[in-house]
């Protein structure tokens, strides 16, 4: 009888020490879970804030060189027009041969080159701000999903008791401060 009684005390310890261990297990990976959920949200947060730079970098340097092409084209034709105005007939041939003689080593230039012109310049840039909003949307959308992740996470029973205990708290989803919520503008 003291044999059997043994034997159950035995068998109550061995299965308190397993609830324990799985409780311990669970505890564990929990935490471990919760603690790479956070990290990936800090993850997705760089992501959000390379491609915010990515963007202002980009689209204000390219702004840049369209706007002095376009300065340059312009001036270039205001300044054939401003010639031709009260000029001699001598003075146009002359100014004629001149333009002739430009006019080839433009043309040589736009042989070389055949994409070079404002209107090129402005697609460009018009592609290269669509593919910007796009990369910069995509980090947002994945930083928010991380979020919910995490989120749930720490909110959702049991974990949430593991995340209280661990000092985890829900983060907040993405929101743009006010000068990069805006679209880069061009002056």
């Amino acid at each position: 009888m003291i044999c059997v009684i043994m034997n159950t005390g035995f068998w109550i310890f061995a299965a308190g020490i397993i609830v324990v261990l799985a409780c311990l297990s669970y505890v564990i990976k929990t935490s471990n879970a919760i603690k790479a959920a956070e990290n990936k949200v800090r993850e997705l947060d760089s992501d959000v804030e390379a491609a915010l730079t990515k963007r202002y970098d980009l689209l204000t340097k390219q702004y840049a060189a369209v706007k002095k092409y376009m300065t340059y084209e312009s001036s270039t034709f205001f300044d054939a027009i401003k010639l031709r105005k009260g000029m001699t007939l001598a003075e146009k041939t002359e100014v004629c041969k001149t333009m002739r003689s430009a006019s080839e080593r433009i043309n040589a230039v736009l042989e070389a080159y055949p994409e070079l012109s404002a209107s090129k310049n402005i697609e460009v840039l018009q592609n290269s701000c669509t593919n910007a909003e796009d990369h910069l949307q995509a980090a947002r959308r994945l930083y928010n999903a991380g979020v919910t992740n995490y989120n749930n996470l720490c909110s959702q029973f049991p974990s949430s008791i593991i995340a209280a205990m661990t000092g985890h708290h829900e983060a907040d989803y993405y929101k743009s401060e006010l000068d990069k919520k805006s679209d880069v503008t061009f002056d």
